[in-house]
């Protein structure tokens, strides 16, 4: 079975690829357009302020919200993009914008995302690559996850590494080969989870279903899945908690944060600097 630390960078990598997914998305309003069709012209004129409209709430629930200094980080980033459009290094579609709109319009409400949501959240986030398409390669450089070429294979997504080179993270079926710190971009798929030895490479094996036993004695066990914990007390595999549950162990609550003894929300889904446009 996977050991405490390995758990914990899996679970965190899997975080992790949601979030990156995150950051390349308009997160935009599904109100009528009366303006007519998005251009290369308009769209950054017009998208940021709705961008921000429908970020306010969320961003509110966060903990702060500057419309202004919103507005000002989407248009710039926005510029960034036309800008690479124009010189052939992304393209532009601005018959997907709506498409991405209905997408993403229940998470922005939602606000709030947790281990359950990180595949269909993934899965809407990739609409909105559509908008402004990178098309730069693995390995390729770049600065932003926009211009990292979005993968054909829908178990694929792509995104701007720390280390400025555009990288690919997938996810692998049952029976396939893992590596329990998802160092390699690889995640068990949905419904699946990567049984391993310490310091070894492990297996993508079905998770264990909620009531089913579970093996208690192996701390940090994933194998119930991200929805849910193999509690030690019943050794069965059990649901998630939710916020304001007690909880002894990161593990046990839906957004895999136990403090004071009671499970937290997870972060909001727009971070300080998509809500105000400083991250200070």
């Amino acid at each position: 079975m996977t050991d405490s630390l390995s758990s914990t960078r899996l679970v965190l990598a899997a975080l992790f690829l949601g979030g990156a997914l995150a950051a390349s998305l308009p997160g935009c309003s599904s109100d009528p357009e009366p303006e007519g069709p998005y251009t290369l012209e308009n769209v950054c004129d017009r998208l940021p302020v709705k961008i921000c409209a429908q970020r306010s709430d969320c961003c509110g629930k966060g903990g702060s919200f500057n419309e202004s200094g919103c507005v000002a980080f989407e248009k710039s980033n926005c510029q960034k993009n036309v800008a690479d459009v124009k010189a052939g290094k992304m393209t532009f579609d601005g018959e997907s914008i709506q498409g991405c709109l209905d997408a993403i319009a229940p998470w922005a409400s939602q606000c709030f995302l947790s281990s359950d949501d990180l595949f269909p959240y993934g899965e809407a986030s990739n609409v909105c690559r559509k908008v402004f398409a990178g098309q730069v390669a693995k390995d390729g450089a770049c600065d932003r996850t926009e211009q990292c070429a979005l993968p054909t294979d829908a178990k694929e997504s792509s995104f701007c590494e720390f280390d400025g080179k555009c990288a690919t993270a997938r996810y692998i079926p049952e029976g396939t080969a893992c590596d329990p710190f998802a160092a390699n971009g690889e995640l068990c798929d949905r419904g699946l989870y990567c049984d391993a030895e310490p310091q070894q490479m492990g297996t993508c094996k079905k998770v264990t279903p909620v009531g089913s036993a579970c093996d208690a004695q192996s701390a940090g066990n994933l194998e119930c899945g991200l929805d849910a914990y193999c509690d030690t007390a019943s050794a069965k595999c059990t649901a998630s908690k939710s916020a304001g549950e007690a909880c002894a162990d990161s593990l046990e609550c839906r957004s895999f944060s136990c403090e004071m003894g009671k499970c937290t929300n997870p972060g909001a889904i727009f971070d300080k600097l998509l809500c105000t446009g400083s991250s200070s």
